[in-house]
């Protein structure tokens, strides 16, 4: 997806497979900038930081409440919010005929 190059250095965006990989990569790109902590980042999204390494961590999913305040939260563009997404969908659906689809 074009524009998405720069979201890790060493990945391309055909590498992810799963939101919850982009996602850590935007978190360990946030860092070196913002010095964001799991513990605001959590009050900010009002869950707990135990959850949000969870799920950074692949323990757990996200709820569908959550997907836009974290593209927000991480200041996403908007071809970024998008692949964002379209991941999200790919990585939670049970559905065969959908995720064929995406």
């Amino acid at each position: 997806m074009p524009g998405l190059e720069n979201v890790h250095s060493k990945r391309t965006s055909a590498d992810y497979t799963d939101y919850r990989d982009f996602l850590l990569d935007f978190w360990e790109r946030r860092q070196k900038n913002s010095r964001l902590s799991f513990e605001s980042a959590a009050r900010r999204l009002k869950t707990s930081k135990s959850y949000l390494k969870m799920v950074l961590s692949k323990k757990r999913h996200i709820g569908p409440d959550k997907v836009i305040p974290l593209a927000k939260l991480f200041k996403m563009e908007a071809v970024e919010r998008e692949y964002f997404y379209f991941l999200f969908l790919f990585t939670t659906t049970k559905e065969k005929e959908l995720k064929g689809y995406l």
